[in-house]
């Protein structure tokens, strides 16, 4: 495996910790009545799309959107529009 491979898959392992962190974070307070834990969530949510943007980006060579998993460059995200 070529040493940019390895470092995104480095960075989406990384990411799918940050987001299992989130989740663990969430169900804590949760389970202690800490209210609304969307914030929480929404955060765990947008790490493992990072995760896969990352993954996919491995995969084929071509980084893609985090947003939209569109490949780059040039592409019209169908998620964002400004």
């Amino acid at each position: 495996m070529d040493k940019r491979r390895q470092e995104l898959i480095d960075g989406a392992i990384h990411w799918e910790a940050l987001a299992d962190r989130e989740d663990e974070q969430a169900d804590w307070d949760h389970a202690h009545g800490y209210g609304d834990v969307t914030s929480f969530r929404n955060r765990a949510k947008l790490y493992r799309r990072t995760a896969k943007s990352l993954r996919l980006e491995a995969e084929t060579g071509r980084p893609h959107c985090t947003n939209c998993l569109g490949d780059h460059p040039n592409h019209e995200c169908k998620t964002y529009k400004k």
